[in-house]
């Protein structure tokens, strides 16, 4: 089972968020968990795009369904037009690596 956790700070800076999340996560560490990314595969489900994005993805049918798909330069072409089209400046949820810290 997987479940997408939530922590809400009020930092400065990306250095921090980083610091503060390490600290919080280690007193599960090995119990809850064995391991986290910040972000992760639920990385970006919070902006106010998000869900737009993905019924503008169906409606224009761009095939996302294997990953053989979305490597293709055309579809990644297209899924960043529509992100950039919602008025978002970072890469679509779809093709960026929800592993890097932004």
């Amino acid at each position: 089972m997987h479940k997408g956790i939530i922590l809400l700070l009020k930092v400065e800076d990306k250095e921090e968020i980083i610091y503060r999340i390490k600290e919080f996560m280690k007193e599960y560490e090995g119990n809850v968990w064995d391991w986290y990314v910040i972000g992760g595969r639920w990385s970006g489900t919070l902006n106010k795009n998000y869900k737009r994005f993905y019924e503008l993805v169906k409606e224009k049918n761009i095939p996302i369904q294997y990953y053989s798909d979305i490597e293709k330069k055309e579809t990644q072409e297209q899924l960043q037009e529509i992100w950039i089209g919602l008025g978002e400046k970072s890469i679509n949820p779809i093709i960026r690596d929800s592993f890097k810290i932004w």
